[in-house]
């Protein structure tokens, strides 16, 4: 078989170790790429990110096909030695690129999460038949973790608590006063987050034991929840993150029965995939589980649905 003429296609067919190190540095290009993907976008434009993305996986597929053509002329030139060298050095070249991999996975989070804008919210903007969107966005690099925050037309916003997991799906209710109720942890046994939403006054509230806790202007989220007690009595409080620092409301408003008037609207997906109930169903799916915790929270029967 002719042997190439050029020194690099000398070493990049004809060698036994050259081949798998050329794929591995084109796997390493690939990966910085990934990992340069946020700032490219958010400095150059979506262009820039699918431009940089497709050349280095253009090079890596081209490295590819060179080292099986390189393994394919060692077969046909009964270079049996250098074939298994190839053999060899390419499985522990994949090895090393999937550790490679995960690694740059975690940078590209890292890199992403320190880049305006480079972990983008979904949203259910019109997916929804709602006057307001609920967006969510990845936390964490590897777990099922979000962030979530109600969004208004007018661009007003309010983090929600976090999801730590577990709270993936969201519920959404339209209530007999005109407001909104969003519901997260629908499973048994989980703690049931609800929230109240008005989309006239462009205002989220949070249930808390027999009360709505309104959110303050710009909450970052819900930082979380607890009961005090002292010489007069129990006193309720919900912890609020802003860009102004950290803020307790104690004057929370009772509840009464208006989220037991409820009519379930659909589910509301991680991914911001709006789900409505099947037609002719307009049972709560998750009735018993608001009913388990609300008891818990000894709200008793007044928070359950109406009949």
């Amino acid at each position: 078989m002719k042997t190439p003429q050029n020194r690099f296609l000398r070493l990049l067919l004809d060698s036994a170790w050259f081949p798998a190190a050329a794929w591995l540095g084109g796997v390493a290009v690939f990966l910085g790429a990934a990992i340069a993907a946020a700032p490219v976008r958010h400095w150059c434009g979506r262009w820039a990110e699918d431009g940089l993305g497709w050349l280095a996986l253009g090079l890596v597929l081209l490295l590819t096909l060179a080292g099986l053509v390189a393994f394919v002329r060692s077969l046909l030139g009964r270079r049996w030695g250098r074939a298994l060298v190839q053999l060899l050095l390419g499985a522990v070249a994949v090895v090393l690129a999937a550790v490679g991999g995960i690694c740059a996975d975690f940078l590209a989070w890292e890199v992403a999460s320190r880049t305006p804008g480079g972990i983008p919210w979904a949203s259910t903007q019109g997916d929804a038949p709602l006057p307001f969107a609920i967006e969510c966005r990845r936390a964490h690099p590897f777990l099922a973790e979000y962030d979530k925050q109600v969004a208004f037309p007018s661009g007003r916003r309010f983090g929600l608590y976090p999801d730590a997991g577990g709270y993936g799906d969201t519920a959404v209710y339209l209530l007999d006063s005109g407001r909104y109720a969003i519901a997260e942890g629908l499973r048994p046994h989980m703690d049931c987050r609800v929230y109240r939403i008005d989309p006239e006054a462009e205002s989220v509230d949070f249930l808390y034991k027999e009360s709505w806790f309104a959110f303050p202007p710009d909450t970052i989220c819900v930082a979380g929840c607890g009961t005090s007690r002292g010489s007069g009595g129990e006193r309720h409080q919900v912890n609020f993150d802003t860009p102004s620092g950290s803020i307790r409301v104690t004057n929370g408003v009772p509840a009464g029965d208006e989220f037991a008037h409820r009519r379930y609207l659909g589910l509301v997906k991680p991914g911001g995939v709006f789900t409505p109930p099947p037609a002719g169903d307009d049972g709560d799916p998750w009735a018993e589980v608001f009913a388990s915790e609300f008891r818990r929270w000894g709200m008793g029967e007044k928070a359950r649905p109406s009949p």
